[in-house]
């Protein structure tokens, strides 16, 4: 399950990189950046910033899981069957679905259009989330994938995954990125 796949990325390790970002993260950090990849799942996401409640996501949603009240859209997310009209719908980008399932292979043949830019500047792939270990079998497939391409890969983490999982990756990691989520003052 996939959030997004950022081509040109400049942050995720050295050189032009492609990251991808998986959904799963086993914490809850009350200052998490990327709240969407929390939950494994697909899901849909309402910015309220963005909504001029014009109806256009009530009219298209075949639940009727959108109302508009008193100029407040209220979201009912338990008639919503993640179908994606409301989406669809939307011309303010106010609903956006969160996560696309996609294969090692299909991601990667995202990753490979931008290999001549890695080559050139020493980049690759990068991968993060949400906790890429919470898709343990995926992410060692994609890891795979890249190194028989050649690529440069670092691996975002909060370290969350057994020790043996970390062994079994780490031929494939050339950066791990260890994120630290929190300290105690007396350490």
């Amino acid at each position: 399950m996939v959030i997004s796949i950022l081509r040109s990325a400049l942050e995720d390790g050295p050189g032009i990189r492609t990251t991808v970002f998986l959904k799963g993260c086993p914490l809850d950090c009350l200052w998490c950046h990327n709240p969407e990849s929390k939950s494994g799942k697909k899901e849909l996401a309402y910015y309220a910033d963005r909504c001029t409640q014009c109806g256009a996501c009530v009219d298209a949603c075949p639940n009727d899981a959108h109302s508009i009240m008193e100029c407040i859209h209220h979201l009912d997310r338990e008639r919503c069957n993640l179908s994606g009209a409301c989406v669809d719908a939307c011309i303010y980008d106010a609903l956006e679905m969160t996560g696309v399932m996609m294969t090692a292979a299909e991601v990667m043949e995202v990753v490979m259009k931008d290999k001549a830019y890695y080559d050139e500047s020493g980049g690759g792939l990068s991968i993060s989330g949400g906790e890429p270990m919470m898709q343990f079998e995926f992410t060692r497939e994609l890891l795979i994938h890249a190194k028989k391409n050649q690529l440069h890969t670092c691996f975002d983490t909060s370290g969350h995954a057994s020790e043996k999982e970390f062994l079994e990756i780490a031929p494939y990691v050339d950066l791990f990125l260890f994120d630290l989520k929190a300290s105690d003052s007396l350490i």
